[in-house]
C-alpha cells in the first residue's frame, strides 16, 4: 500500500563548450546637429560592414539591434542648469560567427578600421533548447538518485511519482568578454580562450512510499 511521500530536490549542473562567437557593436556619433550625429554613427557602421565584408560576412549578417538619437546636455560649472550640447546617435549591431572563426583577427581589424566602435564579445551555445533539456533531464535524474538513497536508508521502496515541481533556473548561455576597439590599436594581436558555458536547473519530485 502507499503511505506518505518522499519529496526530494534534484539539481542538474552541466557545462558545454560554446560553438558560436557573437560580436555586439555600438557605434556612437556626437554632434551639435541631429543629422550630423546620425551621419557620424553611420560612418562607423559602414566601416564595420567593410571589415566584415572583407571577412566574407554579407551585409545582412551584421544586424541592427537598436538605433536611437538622444539630446545631449551638460551641467554648467555652478550646476545651476543644464545646457543643450547637441545630439548623440547610437547604432547597436550584432553578428554571429562560427566558433572556428578567428574572432581575434576580426577584432583587430575593427580596431584599425573602426576605432570608434565599442564591442562586446560572447561565446555562446547555438542549441539553447537542447542544452536546457539536458539540464532538466540531469536534474530529474539527480532527484531520483537522491530519493533511492533515502528510500534504501529508510527501509522503504519508491512508489509512483506524485508530483514534479520545476524550480529556479540558472542557465547562462554565453561567456561574455568586454573589448574596447580603441585600446587595441597599439596592443598585441587579440586572442581568446573562452570558458565553458554553465547551466543549472532545479526540480523537486515527490514519490509515494510503497511499503511491503
Amino acid at each position: 500500500m502507499n503511505d506518505g511521500v518522499i519529496r526530494v530536490q534534484g539539481r542538474g549542473e552541466l557545462g558545454a563548450d560554446p560553438d558560436l562567437v557573437v560580436l555586439e557593436f555600438q557605434a556612437r556619433g556626437d554632434a551639435p546637429a541631429y543629422a550630423e550625429a546620425v551621419a557620424r554613427a553611420s560612418q562607423i557602421v559602414e566601416r564595420l560592414r567593410g571589415v566584415f565584408g572583407a571577412e566574407g560576412v554579407p551585409r545582412e549578417g551584421l544586424k541592427t539591434t537598436r538605433f536611437q538619437v538622444d539630446p545631449d546636455h551638460e551641467w554648467t560649472d555652478d550646476r545651476a542648469r543644464q545646457v543643450f550640447r547637441g545630439y548623440v546617435a547610437t547604432h547597436a549591431l550584432r553578428v554571429e560567427l562560427p566558433r572556428t572563426a578567428d574572432a581575434g583577427r576580426v577584432l583587430d581589424a575593427v580596431a584599425r578600421e573602426a576605432p570608434g566602435a565599442e564591442v562586446r564579445v560572447s561565446f555562446e551555445i547555438r542549441d539553447r533548447d537542447g542544452f536546457r533539456q539536458r539540464l532538466l533531464a540531469e536534474a530529474v535524474g539527480a532527484a531520483l538518485r537522491n530519493a533511492e538513497t533515502i528510500a534504501r536508508a529508510g527501509g522503504v521502496r519508491l512508489g509512483a511519482i506524485v508530483s514534479i515541481e520545476y524550480g529556479p533556473s540558472e542557465v547562462r548561455f554565453a561567456s561574455p568578454v568586454t573589448f574596447h576597439a580603441e585600446s587595441r590599436l597599439a596592443a598585441a594581436p587579440t586572442s581568446f580562450e573562452p570558458s565553458e558555458v554553465r547551466g543549472t536547473e532545479v526540480v523537486t519530485v515527490s514519490w509515494a512510499i510503497a511499503r511491503e
